[in-house]
């Protein structure tokens, strides 16, 4: 299952205002073994394995006090460590 949220494909749909057409927006880069999903009128490609192993997926467009950009929250569990990045 893969979901985008509206205020996600809202603010999808201005960042391809400047841009010369719309492409696919692809989740995980690999040709190989998609799953294609249409949303308003965005297309979206994520790799089947990865699909199998965090659905469900949401894509969602958050803003906040810290800042504002995409979200994506899924059922794969997070690892314990991070490499040592902030705000995983």
């Amino acid at each position: 299952m893969f979901t985008i949220t509206e205020k996600a494909t809202e603010m999808i749909g201005e960042f391809f205002k400047t841009r010369a057409g719309i492409t696919p927006v692809r989740i995980v880069v690999n040709e190989d073994h998609d799953e294609i999903f249409e949303e308003g009128d965005f297309t979206f490609i994520i790799h089947r394995n990865l699909l199998e192993m965090a659905h469900p997926i949401t894509v969602d467009f958050v803003s906040d006090k810290q800042g504002s950009g995409f979200v994506i929250r899924s059922a794969m569990p997070k690892p314990e460590t991070c490499g040592g990045c902030s705000g995983c």
